[in-house]
């Protein structure tokens, strides 16, 4: 009888610290899945561009690493900060033996030339509509040397999206 109780309590602890874990927002996040249109919405700044740098560093208390992410603006499609080089600051990174991978964030390659959908608050931790949502990368495809973009879940020619956008901008 004993063990049985014994047996119980431990059960009813570790499913106590299973919820508490499922609810810590510490240990999970949930990104909504957004349209082309929702993003555009959303965004206060839409951009092209090209990565022409990239850093990680540790912030001030040594408690976070951010990545510094160095676009080259070749066009501003929604809002215009009136400079054609922006730094944008991502939570995660690498510096040195020590990473922060923070999942759903996206991932960026020196000169990769991208299209990003930006919060207003551009400087923000996380700076892009629906974290890798909002981040396309341009690319030509092989068998029909057309401009297309993409990012983990969807592939558009180039002209689809941008003509996506600028609908969605006249209709607001």
């Amino acid at each position: 009888m004993k063990k049985q109780i014994f047996n119980i309590c431990c059960f009813l602890l570790f499913l106590l610290f299973a919820l508490w874990l499922l609810t810590d927002p510490g240990y999970s996040s949930v990104v909504k899945r957004m349209t082309i249109e929702e993003m555009t919405e959303e965004a206060g700044i839409i951009l092209q561009g090209k990565v022409t740098a990239l850093k990680g560093e540790w912030n001030n208390e040594h408690n976070k690493i951010h990545t510094f992410v160095t676009i080259s603006v070749t066009e501003y499609i929604k809002g215009d900060l009136k400079t054609k080089e922006i730094t944008l600051r991502l939570l995660g990174g690498v510096v040195g033996d020590t990473a922060l991978d923070i999942v759903g964030s996206p991932y960026f390659t020196p000169n990769e030339k991208v299209l990003l959908f930006l919060y207003p608050d551009y400087q923000a931790e996380f700076p892009i509509v629906g974290f890798s949502q909002g981040k396309f990368r341009e690319e030509t495809d092989k068998k029909t040397g057309e401009k297309i973009v993409k990012n983990e879940w969807s592939t558009f020619p180039k002209t689809t999206l941008i003509e996506t956008i600028q609908r969605t901008l006249k209709e607001k």
